[in-house]
Order: structure tokens, then sequence, then C-alpha cells
């Protein structure tokens, strides 16, 4: 597992950080071990998690202390869904407002237009999915 942006030993730094590694290595709960610091350290911050891989229930936030009131969990399945949830939230947050978002896992999103030619047995190439995470400037 590496970490793109920031240092383990010296917390994070304002932007996007990327955590990457191969399946289970704990990736999921790191990015929650590093979410539950940043809401210790603000009590008055919360917590975005936008969850493609439907694989974080409550418990798993409240398995690591995480004040649940503080947090909103949102199940996307597709990028589109990300881009469009996570633009609604960002208008009703202002600046100096304290919020970290997680988005887990963004790789394993596919655009709707993936989707639907899956579904419909076809195998074009798009590069719609590409052409979104540019929008978050992945």
């Amino acid at each position: 597992m590496w970490l793109c942006r920031g240092r383990l030993d010296g917390g994070l730094t304002s932007g996007l950080t990327t955590v990457a590694g191969v399946s289970r290595v704990f990736k999921s709960g790191f990015c929650l071990v590093m979410a539950k610091a940043y809401m210790d350290k603000y009590p008055d911050s919360a917590l975005l998690y936008f969850d493609s891989e439907f694989g974080t229930p409550r418990g798993y936030f409240e398995t690591f202390n995480i004040d649940t009131s503080r947090v909103l969990h949102v199940p996307v399945t597709d990028i589109e869904m990300l881009k469009f949830d996570i633009m609604k939230q960002l208008e009703g947050i202002n600046r100096g407002d304290r919020v970290i978002i997680v988005i887990d896992s963004v790789g394993n999103l596919a655009s709707r237009k993936e989707v639907e030619d899956a579904l419909d047995g076809k195998s074009l190439k798009t590069i719609s999915s590409t052409q979104i995470l540019d929008f978050f400037g992945m």
C-alpha cells in the first residue's frame, strides 16, 4: 500500500490524497483511521464517505469510534453519480468548513455508458470514465 501526498508520520495536506494497493490490505480501514484523526482534531468537522464497494456498513464506522452523526455515507454506483452527488454536497459547504471526503473506491467505478454497454453485450472502449476522473484532478 502506498500513500500519495502527505506523510504517514506527519499527516495529510490539503488537496487530493490517494491511497493505493492490492486488494485486502486495509486501504478502507486506513482511510477511516485518517478520517477519525481529522475528526478528532476538528470536533466541528464532518466526513463525506462515497462508497462504491458497498462494504462499509454503519458498524464499520463505529469500529473506528467515528461519530456517525457526523458522517454522510453515500453509496454510488457509477462515476456520473459520484460526480453529481459530490457537487451537490459541495454546494452546501462554505470556505472554512471542515470536511474530509473519502471516495472508496474510485477505481471500481465505471461510467453509465460502460455499464449500459456491458449489459448490452458490447465491448466498445469508452473514455468517459477517464474524462470524468479528470474533472476530479485524478
